[in-house]
C-alpha cells in the first residue's frame, strides 16, 4: 500500500537483481544476478567431493568417453 519499489540492478550487466538465498541455502537472502552471480555446479565443493568419493573417480579428466 503506497510502498515505493526500489529495483536493484547488477553493476556488471545492468540486469535486475533477484532477492534469493545464497548458494547452499545458508544465511540471509541477498540480491543476486542470475547471469553474473551464478556458480558453475560442477565447480562446487560438494559436487567435486561426490565425484571423487561416492562415484570412485579421481577426476573428470580421467573419464574415457566412447570406449
Amino acid at each position: 500500500m503506497g510502498q515505493d519499489t526500489i529495483e536493484h540492478h547488477c553493476p556488471i550487466c545492468n540486469r535486475p537483481l533477484v532477492f534469493l538465498l545464497p548458494p547452499g541455502g545458508a544465511g540471509p537472502r541477498r540480491f543476486q544476478c542470475f547471469d553474473c552471480d551464478r556458480q558453475d555446479p560442477l565447480e562446487s565443493l560438494s559436487v567435486k567431493r561426490w565425484l571423487e568419493g561416492e562415484l570412485g573417480r579421481g577426476s573428470l579428466s580421467d573419464l574415457v568417453i566412447g570406449c
